[in-house]
């Protein structure tokens, strides 16, 4: 998978995103990546570009409204949630938006969700709760992206590895966002990649 990219420069683009000009309500967005309003890699609504590459954000927006971003590592849209929590940094105030137990559902807790699970996986084979099978847009590598230490995701994570302790808040992904100009003023942006290691039958 990363092999692949060596030598690239053009892995993380080219995006065409609204510069505002005509609708300050629509700067900052998605509306094209490599061409493509879709990225491919997962059904429906999955699969839509939409939110920000997280260079330019819509300005003066409700604090109440989450935060969606896409970042093509992670080969997906993430939502990060309005906490109700605010930060001042250097003198000026952030509304926090942080990843929550819907983030990594794959329908497990909403139907709408199951379009994170790959159609081949479906309906029996998905990952639990918690995780996104990254193997569409790894050309098939048995990698998935979860909360660090797994927060919030399905116990059955935890209950396969030695030592595990559950996710704590401070490693969450999270934003601190001042909303009228539209400026990121912290980005705790912790993920967690996990490689799935299988025995072979054939060496003992």
């Amino acid at each position: 998978w990363f092999l692949n990219r060596n030598g690239s420069k053009d892995f993380e683009g080219p995006f065409t995103v609204h510069t505002g000009v005509g609708d300050i309500k629509e700067m900052g967005e998605i509306k094209f990546w490599k061409g493509q309003n879709h990225t491919g890699w997962y059904e429906g609504e999955c699969g839509r570009l939409n939110g920000s590459t997280t260079d330019l954000f819509v300005p003066d927006e409700p604090k109440e409204k989450a935060l969606t971003i896409f970042i093509p590592d992670t080969c997906r849209i993430i939502n990060l949630e309005f906490t109700g929590e605010s930060e001042t940094i250097q003198g000026i105030t952030g509304w926090k938006y942080e990843i929550t137990r819907s983030t990594f559902d794959n329908g497990q807790f909403d139907e709408n969700a199951k379009c994170w699970c790959p159609l081949d996986r479906q309906p029996d084979n998905c990952p639990a709760s918690g995780a996104t099978d990254l193997g569409p847009c790894a050309e098939g590598v048995p990698m998935y992206l979860s909360a660090d230490h797994f927060m919030y995701a399905d116990e059955s994570y935890g209950n396969t590895i030695n030592g595990y302790k559950p996710g704590y808040d401070q490693n969450n992904f999270y934003i601190i966002m001042e909303r009228k100009m539209g400026v990121p003023l912290k980005v705790n942006a912790n993920v967690m990649i996990t490689l799935l290691i299988q025995a072979d039958g054939v060496i003992e």
